[in-house]
């Protein structure tokens, strides 16, 4: 009996019946998901992985994203702090966090995350730009414009039209 057992399990294990997934593979799985707008199914292969790597750094990072592209901003923000926690110097995760934080109408929040990002790389543009964003929603046009000159100087082309509307 346990002959023909291990007969079928080898059978369908050479037939790719039976596939054990990795992380990795279901990360992949995920962002093809993603790809193709199916996040629920982006998020599932997302929390799988977790499961099976509860530190990957790219499984909470990746379901974030796809949380953020439904609106799901709390979750979005939850998966970005364990990407962060796990990985302090990442400037995407900081990227997407403060991003997150803006849609919230926490512009102190971003600001933080815009100025942990400026520490990491100062010459990272976009990081100019969103400070320069959320600086002007807290009514520091003065403060905004300074962050957008910068962004400009970094070759950020976003900047240009902010400035030539707003700085004069």
């Amino acid at each position: 009996m346990e002959k023909i057992f291990s007969a079928i399990i080898f059978s369908l294990l050479f037939q790719g019946q039976i596939h054990a997934q990795t992380a990795n593979d279901l990360i992949q799985s995920g962002l093809e998901k993603q790809k193709n707008k199916d996040l629920s199914g982006a998020i599932a292969d997302f929390t799988k992985a977790i499961a099976l790597e509860p530190k990957n750094f790219h499984a909470y990072l990746d379901r974030g994203n796809a949380y953020f592209k439904l609106q799901d901003l709390k979750s979005a923000l939850a998966d970005y702090d364990k990407a962060i926690s796990l990985h302090p110097r990442d400037v995407n995760a900081y990227l997407n966090r403060a991003l997150a934080k803006y849609q919230l109408n926490d512009f102190n929040g971003a600001i933080i995350d815009y100025n942990t990002i400026i520490t990491i790389n100062p010459k990272l543009g976009i990081a100019y730009l969103g400070r320069g964003n959320a600086t002007d929603e807290l009514k520091d046009r003065t403060g905004a414009c300074s962050d957008w000159h910068k962004a400009s100087q970094l070759g950020e082309i976003k900047a240009n039209e902010t400035i030539e509307h707003l700085c004069k």
